[in-house]
């Protein structure tokens, strides 16, 4: 009887994912003059590129990730030093809701935990694929850039009453269709 081990085709496997990962994330990061470092985070096992953005006067992180284990590359982009406080989360989450409607790619969602703040966040899988273009992330890019450059300073608006008024008036809120 013979026994085989998929252990080193499961090791050159997720050598080469990360390869592909870092490859793509490089290549994009050269396509736009980005001299950032990527890190990687072994906890969650993520390469990471992490931007800082301005779109309409206001300041966003964006995160440009990929996951070797899920076969996933994401784009996150969070405004920058807005966390939320549970009385505007309930606010933010109806927005979200409402706002999600509208989308065409990506969604905006808040993240859990103790630290809340709003996210748009878009992913491809990259199973079976032998290179990832640029252009891919480039296009995950710009959709985020624009879904803030439309609904961001509405977002903020919705922020910055709720930081200022005990309560939020309906009318603040997008109307459903």
């Amino acid at each position: 009887m013979k026994v085989t081990s998929k252990i080193p085709e499961v090791l050159v496997n997720e050598a080469a994912q990360r390869n592909l990962i870092e490859t793509a994330l490089k290549e994009w990061a050269k396509s736009r003059d980005i001299t950032d470092d990527i890190t990687y985070n072994t906890k969650h096992d993520v390469m990471c590129l992490r931007l800082e953005v301005e779109i309409q006067d206001y300041d966003y992180t964006c995160r440009v990730m990929g996951s070797h284990k899920d076969n996933a590359i994401a784009v996150l982009l969070e405004p920058l030093g807005v966390i939320l406080s549970e009385e505007e989360l309930e606010e933010v989450q109806k927005w979200t809701l409402l706002r999600n409607q509208d989308l065409q790619t990506g969604y905006f969602g808040t993240n859990d935990g103790d630290i809340f703040k709003l996210f748009h966040f878009q992913a491809i899988n990259f199973t079976g694929a032998k290179h990832v273009e640029p252009v891919l992330i480039e296009n995950m890019f710009l959709a985020a850039v624009e879904t803030y450059e439309e609904y961001g300073a509405e977002y903020y608006k919705l922020v910055e009453w709720n930081e200022t008024n005990d309560s939020i008036e309906n009318s603040l809120l997008p109307q459903a269709h």
